[in-house]
């Protein structure tokens, strides 16, 4: 890789070029805006086989010697990560210094742009009150790319469709989508199945089906084939003394069954479970006992479901898919007591988390990297945020 810098005169920053063999970066240009301590970065990138390409972002405090300084945090709307159309258009990213540098900043620094032609790649998408954020696997390059999602408590990837799938709390738990590739806000796409509570939320793209969870109303399903509309596969009464779904759901599509959380108001006396049910609704069965938490997802090619529970609702376990084998992974960092979502990289051996630190204000919360028995724990990207959204996902390629 080729790196070329070029002089701005008396502006604050000079500007990096940097490509690799297949994607060049032109036409880059600089606007800096010391009051509010970030940049302004406009490039172009000639067009790839693949139509699209990695970008990552290189800041230099010392004339070039070094570039230790973080670039993760970025405006909404900047093309940066994974999947930026490399097509010859005028691209742009706004750098946060404030964020990224302990409030600092320099006249007399360097950016330099790395792009790489690729496929788009993994992502982690995560939902503060009402804002989504996206943020590389290695919790690099966050950034804010939409804002106005109601309550979302959790959120389920269909990468068939670059289409991200929210759960919603009011308003009959409508279902909102938002598109990965094209961006944008994020949108109301489907009316829920006519109650407020939405909890858990999973997609099976070979039946082009949705699942969703309701706190008070149970399981139900939605196949976007059909003109049948939301068909409730599993009702309150079933799990009784339970009152409906909370937490995650994740389906298994070789054996079209639906694992998921059961919901209760209160104490009682070790009465949660794992549920699974078939799509249909029928052979519904108890697989393993978990009243703490409401993590759980699955690791399909091992035959495991890793999920949360007590003590003090911090534990991670796993166990087998039909509830044996039940072994203890790990116990969350402090000063973080909950697991709200947990996800799995099986091909990376990598699990990553969704923290928080207390359980009424739900406010300093994390994204947590583990590996899959449990070592290297290791804090992505701590934050601030409300109970009104928490929703987290991986966007897998």
């Amino acid at each position: 890789m080729k790196s070329i810098s070029c002089g701005l005169g008396i502006l604050v920053l000079a500007c990096g070029l940097a490509w690799s063999e297949t994607v060049p970066v032109y036409d880059v240009g600089v606007e800096p805006d010391s009051a509010n301590k970030k940049v302004t970065v406009t490039y172009r990138m000639a067009e790839t086989n693949g139509g699209v390409a990695n970008v990552a972002v290189d800041i230099s405090s010392d004339a070039g010697d070094t570039w230790a300084v973080p670039a993760n945090t970025f405006y909404p709307g900047s093309d940066v990560g994974p999947g930026i159309p490399a097509d010859g258009s005028l691209r742009q990213f706004v750098w946060d210094a404030r964020a990224d540098w302990n409030d600092q900043y320099s006249t007399q620094m360097l950016v330099r742009i790395n792009a790489t032609a690729a496929e788009a790649q993994g992502g982690i998408f995560y939902v503060s009150g009402s804002q989504l954020f996206r943020m590389n696997l290695d919790g690099s390059a966050n950034t804010l790319v939409s804002d106005g999602l109601p309550k979302s408590c959790f959120l389920t990837t269909d990468e068939t469709r670059n289409r991200l799938l929210f759960s919603t709390w009011y308003s009959g738990s409508a279902v909102w989508t938002y598109n990965t590739v094209q961006g944008g806000a994020a949108s109301s796409f489907l009316n829920g199945p006519g109650y407020s509570g939405g909890q858990g939320i999973a997609y099976d793209p070979a039946t082009a089906t949705i699942f969703a969870g309701l706190y008070y109303n149970g399981l139900y399903a939605y196949n976007e084939s059909s003109a049948q509309g939301w068909q409730r596969i599993v009702s309150a009464s079933a799990l009784s003394p339970m009152i409906g779904q909370r937490g995650q759901i994740e389906v298994d599509p070789a054996h079209r069954h639906v694992y998921f959380r059961s919901a209760y108001n209160g104490t009682c006396d070790q009465c949660r479970w794992i549920w699974r049910v078939d799509y249909t609704g029928s052979n519904l069965t108890q697989i393993v006992r978990a009243n703490g938490g409401d993590a759980m997802t699955l690791d399909l090619a091992n035959g495991k479901i890793y999920f949360s529970d007590d003590p003090n609702n911090s534990t991670i376990y796993r166990c087998n898919l039909d509830g044996s084998g039940l072994e203890t992974v790990l116990t969350i960092p402090a000063p973080y007591v909950f697991c709200v979502t947990l996800k799995l990289d099986v091909a990376n051996n990598k699990m990553y988390m969704c923290l928080i630190d207390n359980f009424v204000t739900w406010e300093n919360r994390a994204i947590a990297r583990a590996n899959l028995d449990g070592s290297d724990c290791e804090i992505l990207r701590a934050y601030s945020g409300t109970g009104e959204g928490f929703a987290f996902g991986l966007f897998l390629r």
